[in-house]
């Protein structure tokens, strides 16, 4: 099984319910779901929200574009980690370009994904898919 093949971590006690936002296949709906995302780490320690932010910017512009449908953005946040899974209509996995060229205007974010999340994965359903990803708070 691939990295992107894995399923996310079982729900756990210490991760308190979900915030959950949908939103419209459209570019400008990324800005929008950063903030509520944003909104949604104002308990969590101040550190570790860029890397939270750039992880869940990537995901989300991705479920847009390459996806398909409408998007599911569903955020849970403990202490330690903030776990965010999101959903579209695509089976379509997120995958890393091979020889990516730092003069590219695309093709970062899967390596942003992997250097700032903690864990990550693709979960595939009937009618699409889920990425998930968990980030840390620095130690």
């Amino acid at each position: 099984m691939t990295q992107a093949e894995r399923a996310a971590p079982a729900a756990s006690p210490a991760f308190p319910d979900p915030h959950r936002l949908r939103i419209a296949p459209l570019s400008q709906e990324v800005g929008r779901a950063r903030h509520w995302f944003r909104d949604c780490l104002n308990a969590w320690p101040p550190d570790g929200w860029a890397a939270a932010e750039a992880v869940f910017a990537e995901v989300a512009a991705n479920a847009v574009r390459h996806g398909r449908g409408q998007v599911t953005v569903t955020v849970r946040v403990s202490g330690e980690a903030v776990r965010c899974a999101i959903r579209d209509g695509s089976w379509r996995v997120p995958r890393m370009l091979a020889g990516w060229a730092g003069d590219r205007e695309d093709g970062r974010g899967m390596l942003i994904i992997t250097a700032l999340a903690a864990d990550w994965g693709v979960r595939r359903h009937l009618l699409g898919k889920t990425v998930w990803f968990e980030v840390r708070v620095p130690r």
